[in-house]
């Protein structure tokens, strides 16, 4: 687990990967240079099973490198900071990723947060749980990492995270695996974790800084419109409505 100044967002994450019901894992994470009270929420824990690793910032990318390079496990699981596994998350990868399959992915819940860190609103809800298709990496990352488990052994033949990357390493590493390993990921439909999607004035990340993203995020989860245009047609047809049908 990456984390970078989360420290009102970590003990939720750590929590669900604690509480699983599956209990035999370490849990590494990785303070990549935070500079809020993340050493004090961590020094707050604790569970054999953690292991903490400070180093400088050096972005995600390098952060789960440095997480890799310690791990001890047959398989690899990963979580953001700002995410959460649900109870049996561990238990059913652990059955489900048998042999010849090298990963496995699950479905997940998407939560659109708007407000701020110490009054979030969950405005969106969806769910995602596509199935395995190698070529449609061409056009966007549909797996998301924090549902995605693979086999330790398979990073020596694929590679490690791309610290070039600025962003969407995780694409790029789960794109690789699949590539090498096209008909080895088996889809779990079931939906077994939590992706938060924050608009930038909940939590600043590093995939929600330009205002096309805020826009078509929350077009995608049916909330809008955001455009002065739109807003003012949506007005007018609301107004329409009420006087069809009055409350």
């Amino acid at each position: 687990m990456p984390t970078y100044n989360r420290a009102k967002l970590l003990k939720r994450a750590i929590d669900s990967a604690l509480n699983q019901t599956f209990a035999d894992f370490e849990l590494i994470v990785v303070d990549d240079g935070s500079t809020d009270n993340t050493g004090e929420v961590l020094a707050r824990i604790a569970d054999q099973r953690l292991q903490i690793i400070k180093q400088p910032n050096a972005g995600p990318a390098a952060a789960r490198n440095t997480a890799l390079e310690s791990a001890k496990g047959t398989f690899i699981a990963y979580l953001d900071s700002d995410n959460t596994f649900h109870p049996d998350f561990l238990k059913v990868l652990a059955d489900e990723l048998t042999e010849p399959f090298v990963a496995a992915y699950t479905g997940q819940n998407l939560f659109l947060v708007d407000g701020n860190l110490d009054e979030p609103h969950v405005i969106g809800r969806k769910t995602r749980s596509l199935p395995f298709n190698p070529a449609a990496f061409q056009n966007g990352n549909y797996i998301d990492i924090g549902c995605f488990v693979h086999r330790a052994d398979i990073i020596k033949i694929v590679g490690t995270f791309d610290p070039s990357q600025p962003w969407a390493e995780d694409w790029d590493l789960i794109a690789r695996i699949a590539i090498q390993y096209p008909f080895y990921i088996k889809h779990i439909d079931q939906v077994l974790c939590d992706y938060y999607a924050y608009l930038p004035e909940a939590l600043p990340t590093m995939t929600n800084q330009s205002k096309a993203w805020a826009v078509n995020i929350k077009r995608a989860f049916g909330v809008g419109p955001t455009e002065a245009r739109d807003k003012k047609l949506a007005e007018h047809i609301t107004t329409l409505v009420r006087k069809r049908y009055p409350r």
